[in-house]
């Protein structure tokens, strides 16, 4: 009876435990996301990112930006002269974002809230999506040919017809994409795919979902096609409805670049109080997207930064930059969102050939007003030297080997 009574007591002592754990738990995590909250107000109403707040005498947060980045890019786009840039550098090994900056003559909205805010119409960098759905089972290869008539950058119905003049040309899918031609884009969406599947493809590549880890922001925001003709609109990206953030944009990269399986990115490195850190809710598997998918777009992207509408990116970088790295690029661009202008964007991915480091991903948007003054692949080239640089010297580049 003793003993009985004894292991009665033992496990009621267990139990009371238990939930005196699971409420401290909740208590903790209740608390870390108040100061998530707090943060999140701070971020959308500053012109940049620190690498440390102070929310009180007690409570300090510590970002994964670095100051060598920061530095740079606030060095870099000091007298920009377009209306707004922005850049979001990911590095590609931990999800990490390293760097974020936007500065230009717009002084009526902090840059942050441009940077973190879905207002800005993705443009023909949802061909990015387009192409893993459209390459995924083998619908269509980077081989296959298509006609079209008129010009590449715009999209009337008369184009999506089949009908073959003097006037047709043919061009093969890789250079398509390399070339950002809507109407292949929207031919090739109508004949092969479908509003639920393009839908699914994007949702992979973060739209309509979180993917940052432990910071609640507006979600890139995909609208499915009503009918084909819209369905030729979204998948070419000819659309102002397809919203999305320079977070993301510079996500779709990392999405191609990275190893499987693809994982939310952070940008809340802890959050201590009275020198307690609280444990960050793990990074969650955000995309299943298919090794060998994934690589027939960083292909793709790879002939866009050669001979496509990024090819300005690489032009005259030296030799051993790219004999030694792997570049890969989309652009876009769009009138349209807010702030109100026209968009033109670069997103890019480079990493090192014949090493496990998988290298960074980048975005780049520009917004103009009356004209441009610095294209993206201008600021894209300086990022590209730095990050060169800066392998040159691994001491100094340190997030590559956090975990």
């Amino acid at each position: 009876m003793i003993i009985v009574a004894l292991t009665s007591s033992v496990v009621m002592a267990i139990v009371y435990l238990n939930i005196l754990n699971k409420n401290r738990e909740e208590k903790t995590k209740l608390e870390y996301y108040s100061y998530i909250n707090q943060l999140h107000d701070i971020f959308l109403n500053s012109d940049e990112v620190k690498r440390e707040y102070v929310l009180d005498e007690k409570i300090k947060v510590k970002t994964t930006v670095e100051e060598e980045w920061q530095v740079f890019l606030k060095k870099m786009l000091k007298r920009n002269s377009n209306f707004f840039t922005s850049v979001a550098i990911i590095d590609n090994n931990t999800g990490r974002i390293i760097g974020v900056y936007g500065n230009g003559r717009n002084k009526l909205q902090k840059a942050n809230n441009i940077i973190f805010s879905p207002t800005h119409p993705a443009a023909s960098l949802f061909k990015i999506v387009s192409s893993a759905e459209l390459l995924q089972n083998q619908k269509i290869s980077p081989d296959t040919k298509f006609s079209y008539r008129g010009r590449g950058t715009t999209l009337y119905k008369y184009q999506l017809k089949d009908k073959i003049t003097k006037w047709s040309r043919k061009i093969n899918f890789k250079k398509a994409f390399a070339f950002s031609n809507n109407v292949i884009f929207g031919k090739a969406a109508i004949k092969n795919s479908n509003a639920v599947e393009l839908s699914e493809m994007a949702y992979e590549f973060g739209f309509n979902r979180d993917i940052l880890t432990n910071l609640d922001l507006q979600l890139s925001k995909f609208r499915p096609a009503t009918d084909q003709y819209n369905l030729a609109e979204v998948a070419s990206g000819f659309n102002k409805k397809t919203l999305t953030t320079p977070i993301h944009a510079a996500f779709l990269s990392y999405v191609v670049a990275s190893k499987n399986p693809v994982k939310t990115i952070s940008i809340i490195e802890n959050i201590s109080k009275n020198n307690i850190i609280f444990v960050n809710p793990e990074r969650k598997v955000i995309s299943h997207v298919s090794k060998s998918l994934r690589e027939d777009v960083y292909n793709l992207m790879e002939f866009t930064a050669l001979s496509g509408t990024a090819r300005s990116l690489t032009r005259r970088l030296r030799y051993n930059v790219k004999k030694n790295y792997s570049i890969g690029a989309k652009t876009g661009s769009i009138t349209g969102g807010l702030p109100k202008g026209k968009r033109e964007w670069l997103t890019f991915f480079v990493k090192p050939n014949g090493e496990d480091d998988l290298g960074i991903s980048v975005s780049i948007m520009n917004i103009y007003k009356d004209k441009w003054y610095q294209k993206p692949t201008y600021f894209g080239k300086k990022v590209i030297k730095h990050y060169v640089k800066l392998k040159s010297e691994p001491k100094r580049l340190t997030s590559s080997g956090r975990n």
